[in-house]
């Protein structure tokens, strides 16, 4: 299968780059920036997206091509309304127009305070930031342009090569590098759902040939508090004695997310297969330095 892959440097579209060429797919990998067998595509120019799309002729976009951060959104947001709604609209009329499906990686921010927890894909879209607001019209955008689709809504996704600016990366490297007392973002009582990297793929796997129109969850199915993660991560560190400060509310943040993954909410026979504490332990190790 042919797959175009938007968002290819980041960290979710490095690993659907590796993990779909391993599996004997063609990719074609862009980002806003050309590198390392990596074409360059801003999709905010629908000139651009509609000619790639044209030349390469892909049977399946990835369209993870986005600025993925409440925080970035609240701060910028003529990009984030650019970048994740204008471009979305831009993939999604080339798909339809190239016979592709595509395949849009929208959010759980796109249920803000959901009244149902876990919180199924049933459940109202009532975004309550930026980030959410762009990430559910980019739902309608593919919704109402393209032909045949699939909305994959993230919750938490972390794994190796993720960034320090997620939650897990950052108190690995903090709990490395720094004594005593650590300060982290927010209030600590936010409560989120981990999924590891690993098993995105597979559910991304199964969006390639699940009905048009679907909708899934990308969680694990289970929430934990910033506090009580920095506590685990800490012991699974090695230095469960240490202690934490918190930084206060974020402004767009959202108090808890957890998604319902029972069947008709993830794709048919798809469950998380690693662990928080498993997820964290590779990242440990990934993030150690040979003795």
């Amino acid at each position: 299968m042919k797959l175009l892959i938007t968002g290819a440097a980041g960290f979710i579209g490095a690993h659907c780059v590796r993990y779909f060429t391993a599996q004997g797919h063609d990719v074609v990998a862009t980002d806003i920036a050309a590198r390392n067998g990596i074409l360059a595509l801003d999709v905010a120019d629908p000139v651009a997206v509609h000619s790639m799309v044209a030349s390469t002729r892909p049977q399946v976009i990835l369209h993870l091509a986005a600025l993925a951060s409440v925080p970035l959104c609240e701060s910028d947001p003529e990009t984030c309304w650019k970048t994740n709604l204008q471009g979305t609209v831009y993939m999604a009329q080339a798909a339809a127009y190239g016979g592709a499906r595509i395949v849009f990686f929208s959010t759980a921010a796109v249920y803000g305070k959901p009244d149902q927890l876990p919180t199924p894909v049933t459940a109202p879209v009532a975004p309550t930031n930026l980030y959410g607001l762009s990430k559910g019209g980019g739902e309608l955008a593919v919704r109402g342009f393209a032909k045949d689709h699939v909305v994959l809504r993230l919750f938490n996704i972390y794994g190796e090569g993720c960034a320090r600016s997620y939650v897990i990366p950052d108190l690995i490297l903090k709990l490395r590098s720094t004594d005593g007392e650590l300060l982290l973002q927010g209030t600590g009582n936010e409560s989120r759902d981990f999924l590891y990297i690993s098993d995105l793929l597979r559910l991304i796997e199964a969006a390639l040939s699940a009905p048009s129109g679907s909708v899934y969850n990308a969680g694990s199915g289970t929430t934990i508090t910033i506090r009580e993660l920095a506590a685990r991560v800490a012991r699974l560190a090695g230095r469960p004695g240490t202690t934490f400060r918190f930084s206060g509310p974020r402004a767009g943040d959202f108090p808890i997310n957890f998604a319902d993954i029972s069947p008709g909410n993830v794709p048919p026979g798809w469950k998380p297969l690693v662990s928080l504490e498993d997820g964290v332990r590779r990242m440990i190790r990934e993030q150690t330095p040979p003795s």
